[in-house]
């Protein structure tokens, strides 16, 4: 029994070096995933609901790439979903853990109604900022004008960032 233990423990001490020595590295911060809650209205008087999700990744400086999905209803009963690329700025040192961090974003993409309605050109254009509670989860806040065909929306977003 002591050779069997002896044995698991020296081949996992490799293994467990590798997992404290990667902490010494120095910290770079290389994007995050987020899930949002959005309130809003649209030109027309309608208030709108919804929410969804995403993720960005930094690509050089505050450069950011990424992705999102969300799905929405306006007050009168007409529901759609939008999936979307994104592309913004990060105002950010990559290299230090702040606190704080603001963006902007842009992001082109498609909405389709839920409920068998064809789809449409979408588009969205907004900042906000993230408020770091820990190293790895923060309060998002974001502003955005969102617009499709013959929709305009202004939406402001509440969610959780994680990196």
């Amino acid at each position: 029994m002591r050779t069997s233990l002896l044995g698991l423990l020296l081949l996992t001490c490799p293994w467990l070096a590798a997992q404290t020595g990667g902490q010494s590295q120095p910290y770079r911060y290389r994007g995050n995933g987020y899930v949002f809650g959005a309130l809003g209205a649209c030109q027309h008087g309608y208030f709108l609901g919804g929410g969804g999700g995403g993720g960005e990744a930094l690509v050089w400086k505050g450069l950011a790439v990424g992705g999102e999905a969300g799905a929405y209803s306006f007050s009168d009963g007409w529901a759609f979903g939008s999936a979307q690329a994104t592309l913004g700025w990060h105002f950010v040192d990559r290299n230090v853990r702040d606190k704080t961090e603001y963006f902007v974003n842009f992001g082109p993409g498609i909405a389709f109604g839920l409920g068998g309605s064809s789809a449409s050109p979408w588009a969205s254009l907004g900042g906000g900022g993230i408020a770091w509670i820990n190293d790895r989860v923060g309060i998002r806040f974001e502003v955005r004008s969102q617009a499709m065909s013959e929709e305009g929306m202004i939406v402001g977003r509440i969610g959780v960032s994680f990196r």
